[in-house]
């Protein structure tokens, strides 16, 4: 067997087994695979409180359905909840050794025993409320109802017994919704063992509840925009050990900030727009944790005292501590010298004096520095700027917009072309004499008017008046031209991309040269039938995957940008994102999000990170990818066939939360082969 048929093979039976067919059964010989009543009957209850205002139901639910249970068994049209996920977002375990006969006091002949395990409906507009039977479901594994603003009330308590051994919930994701009220603290008894929590962006309010706090599972705690409020426990350390991300940002929490000295995982940390306040206490991480810490944002509350000395943080590569009241003081001497830090951000925080930024040419990755709205002071040297920029591994932008700099030293005449950008709007700079530099730093327009600059004119003024006058019109002519159709290229794709509400970014060659350093083999992440992968930092800090398409499109741009906001429309957690394109000629460029861990293959065959992965998270791994897979084959329409599964093309992120990577790619290949050899699938036009 071919190696892409049998890794197809392995993945089809991998999704088989998760959908609960864990033997080989012939289906003839069973009648149906069902439900236990209180199952049924909960997810009538779902539909019960969703159909009533959800428009097109049929279409965002498709399967859901009212039944009479009383009849319905020994009906011809009746379609199990967990015969092969017929019901949108229903996914089942089913126990073949286990068979019922009677269900709602109905003689049902021979039937599989089965439980719902996970329940995933994203996007889908659903409007209505959670009841409290949505608990009812007690091997419940996640459960996944995001994106749906008109999804209201409040969330329902819990069962009342959770010290129920079936009770084995580990995923609660409710991001997105319009949920409101207090958290339940029923629904985290100390018995609970949820270990990843997001319910973000809802209407929530009131504390963190105390059992919550006392959760020692959990590994990711997502609470940002509501309206939470209140004061940390300070014990909550002995509890969240596991704890990997924590995201509390745009909340009205108060007080200071908790211990969490034996989060010794801890990757991402976001207390960011809430009202923490006092001092910076350095103590409330252990080394162990400071030796984990990636991303820290304290940013937009109330804290107090000298800027923290972060230097001991070793690996922390993005810091942002704007708009806190610190007192005042030079700019941190421990920064010049940081070796991982990528993305700062210091605005009104009260920095003082002058600044020489020559010196963070120790700070070989950083990408973009923030000093807006402080005091600084002095004169810049922009000449050596520009010389540490190029000792660096990529572009560089620093603000220091609203500052009281008054000189600039910048010895050269061209500003068309600068490695490094430096913004300096609001500072006593730009009142000064127009100059071209005076323009680019303080207006952002980069070009020069000094003719001395101008190489076309000195090689033309070289050669001859006459030669040099044809030389200059060709070069006119052919730069008019390019410039055209460069613009009507622009045009071009802004009026494909106006035709539809998700409009994909479109990023610059240029943007793209510079955020991977042009393409720079120490940048490349890997390589795959489809083209080459470069990991990128754009300007703004962010992180992203730049894929090269490796065979030049035959299709037309006006295909190309069709599969590419198809593409774009396609959001699941399973998924990787695509963010959007770059076109350049013939080239052709996608632009993903970057998930920061390393493929599945990596993962488990090379060792790579030193990862220990778990049977629980090997079943968590397997779970996301098929239900990443049954997204693309019922859940986006046209619906979308890989082709090319494989655990290369399985990402992994910190939490090892799997994303499915290259999914329609075939669309943009329609007349090429790649190393795919699976035949005989209609693909996905």
């Amino acid at each position: 067997m071919a190696v892409g048929k049998y890794l197809v093979a392995v993945a089809f039976a991998v999704l088989l087994s998760l959908q609960g067919f864990t033997n080989v059964v012939d289906y003839a010989q069973a009648d149906k695979i069902v439900l236990p009543e209180d199952e049924l009957s909960a997810l009538q209850d779902l539909y019960r409180n969703w159909v009533v205002h959800t428009k097109d139901v049929s279409t965002t639910l498709p399967g859901w359905k009212w039944f009479d249970p009383s009849t319905s068994y020994n009906s011809s049209e009746f379609v199990d909840p967990c015969y092969f996920s017929s019901w949108r977002g229903v996914f089942c375990y089913i126990d073949l050794n286990s068979t019922a006969t009677s269900q709602f006091g109905v003689d049902i002949g021979r039937f599989y025993d089965a439980r719902v395990v996970s329940l995933e409906v994203s996007d889908a507009s659903i409007v209505g409320n959670l009841p409290d039977s949505l608990w009812n479901f007690n091997k419940l594994v996640s459960v996944i109802l995001t994106g749906n603003p008109g999804l209201t009330g409040r969330i329902p308590l819990g069962p009342t017994n959770n010290n129920d051994p079936r009770w084995s919930l580990k995923s609660l994701d409710l991001h997105g919704n319009g949920l409101n009220g207090t958290l339940p603290n029923q629904l985290f008894q100390s018995s609970q063992q949820i270990e990843d929590l997001d319910l973000s962006n809802n209407h929530l309010e009131g504390p963190i509840p105390q059992n919550l706090a006392l959760n020692n599972r959990l590994k990711t705690l997502n609470l940002s925009n509501n309206n939470l409020s209140g004061s940390l426990l300070r014990n909550i350390s002995e509890n969240w050990k596991d704890l990997v991300l924590a995201d509390l940002s745009s909340n009205k929490f108060t007080g200071s900030l908790p211990n969490l000295t034996t989060a010794r995982s801890l990757h991402t940390l976001n207390f960011s727009h809430n009202e923490f306040g006092g001092e910076i206490d350095l103590n409330l991480l252990s080394l162990e944790t400071v030796e984990s810490l990636a991303k820290l944002d304290l940013s937009v509350n109330n804290f107090t005292g000298a800027l923290p000395n972060l230097g001991a943080w070793y690996n922390l590569q993005i810091l942002n501590l704007r708009n806190n009241t610190f007192d005042a003081g030079p700019f941190p001497p421990w920064l010049y010298n940081h070796s991982s830090l990528q993305t700062l951000d210091l605005r009104n925080t009260n920095v003082t004096g002058e600044i020489n930024l020559s010196i963070l040419n120790s700070s070989k990755q950083l990408r973009t520095l923030y000093l807006d709205d402080n005091n600084i002071t002095g004169t810049l040297n922009f000449d050596s700027l520009i010389i540490m920029n190029r000792d660096m591994n990529g572009s560089l932008h620093i603000s220091l917009k609203n500052n009281r700099i008054g000189k600039v030293i910048f010895s050269s005449n061209d500003v068309s072309n600068l490695p490094t950008t430096l913004e300096l709007r609001g500072n006593p700079f730009c009142d000064t004499k127009p100059s071209d530099i005076q323009r680019c730093l303080c207006e952002q327009r980069c070009y020069n008017t000094d003719p001395s600059s101008n190489k076309g004119m000195i090689i033309g003024s070289a050669i001859g008046g006459s030669l040099g006058a044809v030389m200059m019109i060709i070069a006119a002519i052919l730069y008019w031209k390019n410039r055209r159709d460069r613009r009507y290229l622009l045009l071009t794709v802004h009026e494909k991309f106006a035709e539809y509400e998700m409009k994909p970014t479109l990023f610059a060659y240029s943007e793209l040269q510079k955020a991977t350093r042009d393409f720079h083999p120490d940048n490349k992440l890997g390589e795959g039938g489809f083209g080459a992968v470069y990991k990128g930092t754009l300007a703004d800090g962010s992180v992203v995957a730049v894929k090269q398409l490796l065979t030049r499109a035959q299709q037309s741009m006006d295909d190309f940008l069709n599969e590419v906001v198809l593409l774009t429309t396609v959001k699941h957690r399973n998924l990787v994102k695509l963010k959007g394109c770059c076109l350049r000629g013939d080239r052709r460029l996608l632009v993903y999000e970057f998930v920061d861990n390393y493929d599945l293959a990596e993962t488990l065959f090379e060792h790579r990170g030193n990862q220990v992965v778990s049977w629980p998270a090997r079943f968590n791994i397997c779970l996301g990818v098929a239900q990443g897979l049954h997204y693309l084959h019922a859940g986006v329409d046209p619906r979308i066939i890989h082709r090319d599964i494989k655990a290369n093309n399985v990402l992994l992120d910190h939490n090892l939360h799997p994303k499915i990577a290259d999914f329609g790619l075939a669309m943009l290949f329609p007349n090429e082969d790649t190393h795919v050899t699976i035949v005989q699938i209609a693909g996905t036009k």
